[in-house]
Parts: C-alpha cells; structure tokens; sequence
C-alpha cells in the first residue's frame, strides 16, 4: 500500500463511536433526513465550535462551502481576492466557473500577509483567506481589528478554518458579530473523517441564508451525519490525534533542516519543505518508493523547489525521510 502524504489526511481511523453510529443510522438510508439526527449532531456541533445552533450550516466537507462562495461571486459578478498562493482548488474551481482571482501575494520565507495591501485590494470584492494558509502551513491572519476593517470594505469574507484544531486561532465570533464574515471549517483532518465528506459554516444568520440559496439540499448524508456525531462525542481521541501529529510534525521539520530542506512553521497536520533542486524529479523518485507527497511547482511556479508534506505517524515519516535522503542523492 503506498503512504499518502499528499492529501492531507488523518494517519489515524475514525474513533470507534463513528462506525458504531454510522451502523446504527444505516437502515435509515431510505430517507433524506431524520431529524433526530441532525438535532443531536448540531446540538453537539453548537457546544463544540461555542456559537449558537442559528450561527451553523453543514456542508459536504469546506470544499463545498468553496463552491458556494464562488457560485455566489459569479451570481453577484464579483471577483474574488486572494492570498497567494493558497489552496489550489480555489484556483482550479474559479477557472472552470469564469470567476476573476485577485491575488494579493505572500511576502518572505515566512510567506506574510500585507494587511495594508490586503485592504486596498479589497474594495467591493469577495475575499477569501486560508487561516492557516494551505500550502504554506502558517497563520496569516491574527489581527482582529484588521479583519473589522476587511469587512468593512469587502462585500463579504471568507475565513477557511480548516485546520482550526491545529492552529486555536479562530474568528467565529466575529463571524457570527459581523454579517458579512463566514469561517469555514472541516472534520476531515483532526476528526479523521476525510472520507466522510463533512464540514460546516459559522457566520452570521443573514450570510447563512444567503448562501444557503445557491444550495440544493441535503448535500450532507445520514451516514456522514452519524460519522459527525460519533467525532464529536470522541473528543478526548481527537485531542490525542491532534497532539500526536504536532508532536511529529516539529521532530520532522528537524529532520528536514539536517537534510538541507527547511520549513517555516506550520499550524496544520503538513509542512512546507523548501528543496535545493526543483521538486518534480524528487516527488518522482519518491513515488517510486510508494510515497506520495505533493509538488507545488504544478501549481505554483514561485514553489517550484517546494513539497507539501502530510504528517502521519513517526514510523511513516521515518520511511519517508530515508527514501527522501536517498531521492536527495539521486535528483
């Protein structure tokens, strides 16, 4: 079996309450919803995420809240202000919808925001932030009273979340005190449930049923529904992933910088490795040995010498840094 380190997903099974929920909802797989189900699942999710019920919406994982953003940015003939480079499948969705990217460019080895430059790209645009960024790993938004101010002069901000579990930097309340402010969010990565497809949106009630209009219903299953639940009654095993995987992720960026190949700091589940040689020979050799990892020059040509690492368990990384070394030798 090959080691995905490419995806970003959790090294660790879903806790064990998922399956024993998921196999209780099954037979129920005849209805489009049960209300008893969702009622639970949003009464656990409002405790959780510390927002009301109101603030809430499920989607099929955050990449479907992406969607949505961008469906309403070409409704509205908006165009879209982003930091660059940042998740690729904002790009990869806007091209095939006819959606304008503006992108506002991350500055350093450290890949830093210019709040001021942010602003004034800003004006009577979407915006949308990865926070921690994908691919770069780091936090580029702390600032409170710059995000005020973002809103006051975007038509509305998106805040990606995904990695909120690893990073504890989060601005739900000003999503739900602002009405123009969605944090987006996902249970694929400390929840273990990628597979699941499930994630959801704090915002303001206004923004919710705004969004909620460009949506068919009943995007999210019973099943991912019951998965959800399980997760979130599992806290003490999500906590424990998310400890392991930042326990391995710094021994890793170590072991990266021995081998020549340094990593800002990451507030995710992956790094960012900077090579001394252009990535797409090296993520070759790599594969070759069964480990999949991901090559940004194929989207980024700024990150033409970077690889986008998932952290996994220590014995995977350690596989992984020895067939790194040797790839190193043979590029």
């Amino acid at each position: 079996m090959r080691l995905r380190l490419h995806m970003n997903e959790s090294p660790y099974p879903p806790p064990p309450l998922v399956s024993e929920l998921v196999s209780r909802y099954a037979g129920l797989l005849n209805l489009y919803e049960v209300e008893e189900l969702e009622e639970q699942l949003l009464d656990e999710l409002s405790a959780y995420a510390g927002v009301e019920r109101e603030n809430l919406d499920l989607y099929a994982g955050s990449s479907e809240a992406l969607l949505v953003m961008l469906a309403l940015a070409k409704a509205l003939g908006l165009e879209v202000v982003v930091a660059h480079p940042t998740f690729f499948l904002v790009y990869e969705l806007a091209r095939s919808l006819g959606v304008r990217l503006v992108p506002v460019r991350l500055r350093g080895p450290e890949f830093s925001l210019e709040g001021e430059e942010l602003l004034k790209a800003a004006g009577g645009r979407l915006v949308y932030l990865a926070n921690p960024n994908n691919p770069t790993g780091n936090i580029v938004l702390r600032d409170g009273d710059l995000l005020a101010r973002l809103a006051k002069r975007a038509r509305m901000v998106f805040l990606d979340e995904a990695y909120y579990e690893f990073s504890g930097v989060t601005f739900k309340d000003a999503a739900v005190e602002l009405g123009n402010v969605v944090v987006l969010r996902s249970l694929s990565k400390a929840f273990c449930l990628a597979g699941a497809r499930i994630g959801y949106t704090i915002s303001s009630v206004r923004a919710k049923e705004l969004l909620a209009r460009l949506r068919p219903g009943y995007e999210v299953s019973l099943l991912s529904q019951a998965a959800a639940l399980g997760a979130l009654r599992s806290m003490d095993y999500v906590r424990s992933v998310v400890r392991r995987i930042v326990e391995v992720r710094e021994w890793l960026r170590k072991e990266l910088l021995k081998l020549g190949a340094p990593t800002p700091e990451s507030s995710t589940n992956f790094v960012l490795a900077r090579l001394e040689q252009p990535c797409d020979a090296v993520s070759r050799a790599l594969e070759e040995e069964g480990i999949l990892v991901t090559c940004l020059g194929r989207w980024f040509e700024e990150l033409s010498h970077h690889v986008r690492v998932t952290v996994g368990r220590r014995e995977d990384m350690e596989a992984f840094l020895r067939a790194l070394e040797a790839a190193l030798r043979k590029a």
